[in-house]
């Protein structure tokens, strides 16, 4: 098998403007797959074919509602979707026959809740499919899940489970020196030791998508994640079509991850012009690709200090967050307080951090 990488300029794909490296070649793992002609696909953007949604049932009820694609749909086998806790013990368990989309659902009984860094609970759900004349398993696949929800609220600020967090958080970038963005499970460890190490309960992986074992490690740790697409300082219509291919990636390949709780849109997209008509457009339409994909969580962007506090782009997104350098590239850091009096005067509703 051949792998080939080009890294070579091209202006229909982001990014191609930002203060930070632009790496080239394959730096993650390759792996050559074995699959069945019935299996779970692997055919959808990079995704596991599979998408569990963690919903609450009643007041304390709790119940998995899981969707799943299936490539070569044969009526000799079934599916069948195990729900298993932490400790390893099968909880709930469904079967279903096979077709192109497979929809099920697992009860929790006795929830535990994945609470962020007081106790990130993960469970399994062991996907399956058999040949229902021998039992034979012919292709599966374990998802770990957690149990949550999420609420902003403009004035209290944000809630997980019902309960109020305060956000302490860091941007992360995935490179290091001498090895570029080819790092390793160990920098991806120490990484999230260093973030563990300095109070932080959140983290912004900045400005892209980044490898899934990081995500895995969010999940585990507690850590709640903020996911972006590196549609980043130019805007370019020749780059739409790109961009909203990375975002869809960027949605079911991650959307397993308890850790995640919204999906970032864009990056100070206005540091070289305007918030054009163009622009606003597309940024819409990728609102609405991101809540149509998941209405579970919330979308994102990150404006640079120079936007405005009444610009257009601050009411796109359900969430919206600001860079600022007050006290480093410019003024003083006790101006921040003048700008966010300005801000909720001009935005009295707008869900904010910074």
């Amino acid at each position: 098998v051949d792998i080939t990488a080009d890294n070579s300029p091209d202006e229909s794909v982001y990014p191609t403007m930002a203060d930070f490296t632009f790496y080239g070649g394959v730096y993650r793992d390759v792996n050559l797959i074995e699959v069945p002609d019935c299996r779970f696909t692997m055919n959808d953007y990079g995704s596991d074919g599979i998408y569990i949604t963690p919903r609450r049932v009643g007041e304390d009820g709790w119940e998995l509602s899981i969707k799943a694609l299936i490539d070569n749909a044969d009526c000799s086998h079934k599916a069948r979707f195990t729900l298993i806790d932490a400790d390893g013990n099968e909880k709930a368990s469904a079967i279903a026959d096979l077709r192109p989309i497979i929809s099920a659902k697992l009860p929790v009984e006795d929830p535990v809740l994945w609470n962020g860094r007081k106790n990130p609970y993960l469970y399994t759900v062991r996907c399956e499919i058999f040949d229902s004349t021998t039992e034979e398993v012919t292709d599966n696949i374990d998802i770990r899940t957690g149990l949550r929800e999420y609420h902003i609220d403009s004035h209290k600020g944000f809630f997980l489970n019902g309960e109020h967090i305060k956000l302490q958080g860091v941007s992360r970038h995935q490179d290091r020196e001498n090895m570029g963005n080819a790092i390793t499970e160990k920098q991806h460890a120490e990484d999230v030791k260093i973030i563990l190490d300095v109070g932080a309960n959140s983290v912004r992986l900045a400005h892209y998508q980044q490898n899934s074992y990081f995500y895995d490690l969010c999940d585990e740790s507690g850590l709640l994640v903020w996911a972006e697409v590196p549609v980043i300082s130019r805007f370019s219509p020749k780059r739409n079509e790109n961009a909203e291919q990375q975002l869809v990636e960027l949605i079911k390949q991650n959307y397993n991850h308890p850790s995640i709780f919204c999906w970032g849109i864009e990056n100070e997209i206005t540091i070289a012009g305007s918030a054009s008509k163009k622009l606003i457009t597309f940024l819409k339409h990728m609102h609405k690709v991101a809540r149509h994909l998941d209405p579970t969580r919330y979308t994102t962007c990150a404006q640079l200090t120079m936007c405005p506090v009444n610009s257009p782009l601050n009411h796109i997104t359900d969430i919206i967050g600001y860079n600022h350098y007050y006290g480093w590239y410019m003024g003083s850091c006790d101006e921040i307080n003048n700008w966010l009096d300005e801000w909720h005067r001009e935005n009295p509703e707008g869900k904010l951090c910074l």
